[in-house]
């Protein structure tokens, strides 16, 4: 739930930008989140969630796991969640989750779950 909520205040972060900048141009392609899912040799089923929101700076991408970390102004959260979201995936599912960043639109969470436990 962590990875979704991201991505709509990722979307209406870009929104809010373009408004404060008076941009009256229009995305090439509306506002989306995208969530797919595929089997990873055989052993592993691989979720991937991404929008086309405000995008990640490359510099920021090593943070977004550190507690309290957050894109927002000061005062506006307490975090990403992705801490909490990154721990219980690896802990309880013996997962990874991934980040994959586009600098200029969106970013990409990637969770890989193994089918077996064990």
């Amino acid at each position: 739930m962590n990875l979704l909520a991201n991505a709509l205040d990722a979307i209406e972060l870009d929104i809010e930008a373009k408004k404060l900048a008076n941009e009256t141009a229009t995305k090439a392609q509306p506002y989306r989140i995208w969530i797919s899912t595929q089997t990873v040799e055989q052993d592993c089923v691989e979720i991937r969630i991404r929008d086309n929101g405000i995008g990640l700076k490359e510099e920021i991408a090593p943070k977004v796991f550190d507690h309290f970390f957050t894109t927002k102004a000061v005062g506006k959260g307490t975090g990403l969640g992705l801490p909490i979201s990154k721990k219980i995936i690896m802990d309880k599912h013996a997962g990874t989750l991934s980040l994959n960043v586009d600098s200029v639109e969106g970013a990409e969470f990637v969770i890989c779950l193994p089918l077996k436990q064990g």
